[in-house]
């Protein structure tokens, strides 16, 4: 009687990356191993790759199954953990609406970004001059062309806040100034 031995597997080290980006898997094994099965496979690019890349919007754990030409299996994990911050999300602090195509509006911009919930923005006596629910960031159209009430505001530092959803579901809230130039 002949008793294979089991295929072995390290998953790897777990790790930490920003919502909207990826990580490669980089698992070690035995030489014997001939198939890898990686589970859940949502937000893997190869469930049957050695090495795939990972970019999951919550925090996962992931599964690898490995076998040998002998039918063994053996199995390890991996979690890798999504994080949402500052890094994900540039707010620009002036813009020039004077229709030269170029920086005209103010708007939110980033990556691991599911939706702005709101973006507002206050002139200096606290008077809303812009509003708007459930945008989507890196989206010009949604963004404040620096009028109020259909008429062209003057340059002016202005305040806005910014509630942004990630990926992940967190929540982030930017509070800061935006300069409005001609």
């Amino acid at each position: 009687m002949h008793v294979t031995p089991l295929p072995v597997v390290d998953a790897g080290e777990d790790a930490t990356i920003s919502a909207g980006s990826a990580h490669q898997l980089k698992p070690t094994y035995s030489a014997d191993v001939t198939s890898w099965r990686w589970t859940p496979s949502a937000f893997v690019n190869c469930a049957t790759c050695p090495e795939p890349y990972a970019n999951p919007r919550e925090t996962t754990r992931y599964f690898l199954e490995v076998k040998n030409a002998a039918g063994c299996v053996w199995a390890d994990d991996v979690t890798i953990k999504v994080t949402c911050d500052n890094g994900n999300l540039f707010i620009p602090n002036s813009f020039s609406p004077n229709s030269d195509g170029v920086n005209d509006k103010f708007y939110p911009r980033g990556s691991g970004v599911s939706n702005i919930r709101a973006l507002r923005v206050f002139n200096r006596w606290g008077e809303l001059v812009f509003e708007k629910i459930n945008l989507s960031a890196n989206d010009p159209g949604a963004g404040w062309d620096g009028t109020y009430k259909g008429k062209t505001l003057n340059p002016d530092v202005y305040v806005y806040t910014c509630e942004v959803v990630c990926d992940n579901n967190e929540v982030l809230v930017f509070k800061g100034d935006i300069s409005l130039l001609k």
